[in-house]
Protein backbone atom coordinates (compact mmCIF):
# COMPACT_ATOMS: atom_id res chain seq x y z
CA UNK A 1 0.00 0.00 0.00
CA UNK A 2 1.17 3.54 -0.70
CA UNK A 3 -0.24 7.06 -0.62
CA UNK A 4 0.99 10.62 -1.32
CA UNK A 5 0.88 13.20 1.47
CA UNK A 6 1.06 16.77 0.07
CA UNK A 7 2.24 19.42 2.55
CA UNK A 8 2.25 23.18 2.12
CA UNK A 9 5.39 25.12 3.03
CA UNK A 10 5.85 25.03 6.81
CA UNK A 11 2.79 22.80 7.33
CA UNK A 12 2.80 20.19 10.12
CA UNK A 13 0.50 17.15 9.76
CA UNK A 14 -0.33 14.35 12.20
CA UNK A 15 -1.65 11.02 10.92
CA UNK A 16 -3.20 9.19 13.87
CA UNK A 17 -3.74 5.86 12.09
CA UNK A 18 -1.19 5.05 9.37
CA UNK A 19 -2.87 1.80 8.27
CA UNK A 20 -6.22 3.55 7.77
CA UNK A 21 -4.50 6.40 5.88
CA UNK A 22 -2.77 3.86 3.59
CA UNK A 23 -6.01 1.83 3.20
CA UNK A 24 -4.00 -1.23 4.27
CA UNK A 25 -5.26 -4.41 5.91
CA UNK A 26 -4.47 -4.85 9.59
CA UNK A 27 -1.01 -6.23 10.31
CA UNK A 28 2.57 -5.21 11.02
CA UNK A 29 5.27 -4.05 8.65
CA UNK A 30 7.85 -1.43 7.71
CA UNK A 31 7.05 2.09 6.48
CA UNK A 32 9.15 3.54 3.64
CA UNK A 33 8.94 7.34 3.59
CA UNK A 34 10.41 9.43 0.77
CA UNK A 35 10.30 13.22 0.64
CA UNK A 36 11.86 16.49 1.80
CA UNK A 37 10.26 16.43 5.25
CA UNK A 38 11.22 15.63 8.81
CA UNK A 39 9.08 12.97 10.45
CA UNK A 40 8.41 11.08 13.66
CA UNK A 41 6.54 7.76 13.90
CA UNK A 42 5.07 6.14 17.01
CA UNK A 43 3.45 2.73 17.42
CA UNK A 44 1.05 2.65 20.36
CA UNK A 45 -1.79 0.83 22.07
CA UNK A 46 -4.89 2.68 23.24
CA UNK A 47 -6.91 1.65 26.28
CA UNK A 48 -9.56 3.15 28.49
CA UNK A 49 -7.00 5.09 30.55
CA UNK A 50 -5.04 6.46 27.59
CA UNK A 51 -2.31 5.17 25.30
CA UNK A 52 1.19 3.76 25.62
CA UNK A 53 3.78 3.03 22.98
CA UNK A 54 7.18 3.96 21.60
CA UNK A 55 8.85 5.99 18.88
CA UNK A 56 10.24 4.08 15.90
CA UNK A 57 13.88 4.73 15.04
CA UNK A 58 14.27 5.69 11.37
CA UNK A 59 17.20 4.60 9.20
CA UNK A 60 18.06 5.29 5.56
CA UNK A 61 19.18 2.40 3.32
CA UNK A 62 22.73 3.78 3.09
CA UNK A 63 22.97 4.36 6.83
CA UNK A 64 22.87 1.82 9.66
CA UNK A 65 25.98 -0.20 10.44
CA UNK A 66 28.50 -1.75 8.10
CA UNK A 67 29.31 -5.46 7.90
CA UNK A 68 31.32 -6.50 10.95
CA UNK A 69 30.55 -3.34 12.95
CA UNK A 70 29.70 -4.27 16.54
CA UNK A 71 26.86 -2.79 18.61
CA UNK A 72 25.99 -3.50 22.25
CA UNK A 73 22.43 -3.71 23.59
CA UNK A 74 21.17 -4.30 27.15
CA UNK A 75 18.33 -6.81 27.48
CA UNK A 76 16.07 -8.40 30.10
CA UNK A 77 15.41 -12.14 30.44
CA UNK A 78 12.38 -12.80 32.66
CA UNK A 79 11.66 -15.89 34.71
CA UNK A 80 7.98 -14.93 34.44
CA UNK A 81 6.87 -12.74 31.52
CA UNK A 82 3.75 -11.66 33.46
CA UNK A 83 5.84 -10.14 36.27
CA UNK A 84 9.27 -9.22 34.88
CA UNK A 85 10.63 -7.13 32.01
CA UNK A 86 11.39 -8.76 28.67
CA UNK A 87 13.27 -7.50 25.61
CA UNK A 88 12.39 -7.90 21.93
CA UNK A 89 15.00 -7.33 19.22
CA UNK A 90 14.19 -5.95 15.75
CA UNK A 91 16.76 -6.47 12.96
CA UNK A 92 16.66 -4.71 9.56
CA UNK A 93 18.61 -5.89 6.52
CA UNK A 94 19.84 -2.82 4.59
CA UNK A 95 21.90 -4.91 2.16
CA UNK A 96 21.01 -6.35 -1.25
CA UNK A 97 21.69 -9.94 -0.15
CA UNK A 98 20.65 -12.10 2.79
CA UNK A 99 22.67 -11.29 5.91
CA UNK A 100 23.50 -13.29 9.01
CA UNK A 101 23.40 -11.45 12.33
CA UNK A 102 25.52 -12.89 15.13
CA UNK A 103 24.50 -12.32 18.76
CA UNK A 104 26.90 -13.00 21.64
CA UNK A 105 26.04 -12.71 25.34
CA UNK A 106 28.81 -14.00 27.61
CA UNK A 107 29.71 -17.45 26.33
CA UNK A 108 26.44 -17.81 24.38
CA UNK A 109 26.34 -17.22 20.61
CA UNK A 110 23.35 -17.43 18.28
CA UNK A 111 22.69 -16.30 14.70
CA UNK A 112 19.69 -15.03 12.76
CA UNK A 113 19.36 -14.67 8.98
CA UNK A 114 17.40 -11.75 7.51
CA UNK A 115 16.40 -11.50 3.85
CA UNK A 116 17.26 -8.34 1.85
CA UNK A 117 14.90 -5.41 2.27
CA UNK A 118 13.09 -7.03 5.20
CA UNK A 119 13.16 -7.02 8.98
CA UNK A 120 12.91 -9.78 11.57
CA UNK A 121 11.77 -9.55 15.19
CA UNK A 122 13.02 -11.84 17.94
CA UNK A 123 10.51 -11.84 20.78
CA UNK A 124 12.00 -12.32 24.26
CA UNK A 125 15.63 -12.23 23.15
CA UNK A 126 16.93 -13.64 26.44
CA UNK A 127 14.92 -16.84 25.97
CA UNK A 128 16.04 -17.08 22.33
CA UNK A 129 19.66 -16.83 23.47
CA UNK A 130 19.22 -19.14 26.44
CA UNK A 131 20.73 -16.44 28.65
CA UNK A 132 20.46 -16.46 32.47
CA UNK A 133 17.41 -14.84 34.03
CA UNK A 134 17.93 -11.15 34.78
CA UNK A 135 19.53 -8.26 32.95
CA UNK A 136 22.40 -8.77 30.51
CA UNK A 137 24.13 -7.30 27.48
CA UNK A 138 24.47 -8.69 23.96
CA UNK A 139 26.96 -7.82 21.21
CA UNK A 140 25.67 -7.89 17.62
CA UNK A 141 27.35 -7.79 14.22
CA UNK A 142 26.30 -8.89 10.73
CA UNK A 143 27.68 -10.04 7.38
CA UNK A 144 26.18 -7.02 5.58
CA UNK A 145 24.79 -3.54 6.24
CA UNK A 146 22.16 -3.70 8.96
CA UNK A 147 20.23 -1.84 11.64
CA UNK A 148 18.71 -2.93 14.93
CA UNK A 149 16.71 -1.65 17.87
CA UNK A 150 15.54 -3.22 21.13
CA UNK A 151 12.22 -2.88 22.94
CA UNK A 152 12.16 -3.62 26.67
CA UNK A 153 8.56 -4.16 27.78
CA UNK A 154 6.94 -3.48 31.15
CA UNK A 155 5.15 -6.69 32.25
CA UNK A 156 2.23 -4.93 33.95
CA UNK A 157 1.35 -2.13 31.53
CA UNK A 158 2.83 -3.55 28.31
CA UNK A 159 4.57 -0.20 27.83
CA UNK A 160 7.71 -0.61 25.64
CA UNK A 161 10.92 1.41 25.94
CA UNK A 162 13.05 1.93 22.84
CA UNK A 163 16.67 0.90 23.51
CA UNK A 164 19.25 1.80 20.87
CA UNK A 165 22.51 -0.04 20.37
CA UNK A 166 25.82 1.62 21.21
CA UNK A 167 29.35 0.93 19.98
CA UNK A 168 31.88 -0.21 22.61
CA UNK A 169 33.22 3.03 24.12
CA UNK A 170 36.28 3.88 26.21
CA UNK A 171 36.90 6.97 28.31
CA UNK A 172 34.18 9.15 26.80
CA UNK A 173 32.21 11.65 28.82
CA UNK A 174 28.45 11.56 28.22
CA UNK A 175 25.67 13.78 29.57
CA UNK A 176 22.14 12.51 30.31
CA UNK A 177 19.91 15.52 30.98
CA UNK A 178 16.66 14.74 32.79
CA UNK A 179 17.48 12.13 35.47
CA UNK A 180 15.11 12.54 38.39
CA UNK A 181 13.50 11.40 41.59
CA UNK A 182 10.58 13.77 41.92
CA UNK A 183 6.82 13.68 42.48
CA UNK A 184 4.72 13.91 39.32
CA UNK A 185 1.03 14.44 38.62
CA UNK A 186 -1.76 11.94 39.38
CA UNK A 187 0.08 10.42 42.37
CA UNK A 188 3.13 9.38 40.34
CA UNK A 189 6.83 9.56 41.13
CA UNK A 190 9.46 10.00 38.41
CA UNK A 191 12.59 7.87 38.84
CA UNK A 192 15.68 7.14 36.76
CA UNK A 193 17.28 3.76 36.14
CA UNK A 194 20.58 2.98 34.44
CA UNK A 195 22.28 -0.04 32.87
CA UNK A 196 26.06 -0.38 32.66
CA UNK A 197 28.15 -2.93 30.77
CA UNK A 198 31.90 -3.38 30.49
CA UNK A 199 32.62 -4.66 26.95
CA UNK A 200 36.40 -4.42 27.34
CA UNK A 201 39.13 -6.93 28.16
CA UNK A 202 39.96 -5.51 31.62
CA UNK A 203 37.98 -4.32 34.65
CA UNK A 204 36.62 -0.79 34.20
CA UNK A 205 35.49 2.02 36.45
CA UNK A 206 32.67 4.44 35.73
CA UNK A 207 32.27 7.69 37.65
CA UNK A 208 28.77 9.07 38.09
CA UNK A 209 28.31 12.77 38.81
CA UNK A 210 24.95 14.36 39.53
CA UNK A 211 24.54 18.02 38.56
CA UNK A 212 21.20 19.32 39.90
CA UNK A 213 18.92 21.23 37.54
CA UNK A 214 19.81 24.91 37.48
CA UNK A 215 23.16 24.32 39.20
CA UNK A 216 26.69 24.03 37.89
CA UNK A 217 28.29 22.13 40.75
CA UNK A 218 28.37 18.36 41.36
CA UNK A 219 26.13 17.14 44.21
CA UNK A 220 27.26 13.49 44.25
CA UNK A 221 30.18 11.55 42.77
CA UNK A 222 30.17 7.75 43.38
CA UNK A 223 32.34 5.32 41.39
CA UNK A 224 31.31 1.85 40.19
CA UNK A 225 33.72 -0.92 39.17
CA UNK A 226 32.69 -3.39 36.49
CA UNK A 227 34.35 -6.73 35.79
CA UNK A 228 35.10 -7.82 32.22
CA UNK A 229 31.81 -8.40 30.38
CA UNK A 230 29.78 -7.61 33.49
CA UNK A 231 26.36 -5.95 33.06
CA UNK A 232 24.69 -4.09 35.92
CA UNK A 233 21.26 -2.52 36.15
CA UNK A 234 20.61 0.21 38.71
CA UNK A 235 16.85 0.30 39.15
CA UNK A 236 16.92 3.45 41.33
CA UNK A 237 19.71 5.82 40.33
CA UNK A 238 19.32 8.43 43.06
CA UNK A 239 19.96 6.08 46.04
CA UNK A 240 23.09 4.87 44.21
CA UNK A 241 24.16 8.51 43.94
CA UNK A 242 23.46 8.87 47.68
CA UNK A 243 21.16 11.82 47.18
Amino acid sequence: AQAPLPLAAGEPRSVENLYAFLHAADGAGMLRLTGDVVSWVRTYNRGGAGSFGQDLAAVAPGEGWAAGETLVFPFARPADTTREFRSNLLLVNLDTATITVTMRAGGIEKTKTVDPGTYAQIDNLGTFLGAPVGFGAVRLWATGRWFGVMSTVDPFTGDPTTVRGLPPAAGRERLYAGVAKVTGTNQTVWRSEATFHNPGDAPAQVRLELIPRGAGSVAARPTLTRAVGEPRRVAALYPTLQV
